[in-house]
């Protein structure tokens, strides 16, 4: 199983990863021009907003987190868009997105992660 790939866009890399409110898992986007960059996926809960949400959090030009907040384990998750991740090789902007699974017995998901670029448009330089 993979996730579509979004209209216009190149997709990089899909994986499998396992989730679970006590394991965060990493997923490495080589990029030997800008530098690699390492996304933590994490599930996370929010006591004072009961919604399901997802959110990017930068912790430097190489990690950042994506945590995604209060998913319902009775049935399968995506955001509505793609989440902008930065760029990806100066020439493209980096996006993700995921699909988190219904829970397992054992507590954990599987969640499908896709990365995707799109050319940035840098303008002529007359």
């Amino acid at each position: 199983m993979s996730l579509p790939v979004p209209a216009g866009m190149q997709p990089i890399l899909q994986a499998a990863i396992v989730l679970s409110p006590t394991t965060p898992q990493r997923v490495l986007i080589p990029d030997e021009v800008e530098g690699d960059m390492t996304f933590t996926f994490q599930l996370c809960s929010d006591v004072t907003d009961p919604e399901s949400y997802t959110k990017l959090n930068i912790i430097d030009d190489f990690h950042a987190e994506i945590q995604i907040y209060n998913a319902n384990p009775q049935l399968s998750v995506r955001p509505t868009e793609l989440i902008s991740a930065g760029t990806y090789k100066r020439d493209y902007a980096l996006y993700t997105t995921y699909e988190l699974n219904r829970e397992e017995v054992d507590g954990k998901r599987k969640c499908l992660v896709g990365f995707y670029t799109e050319r940035i448009d840098h303008g002529s330089k007359d």
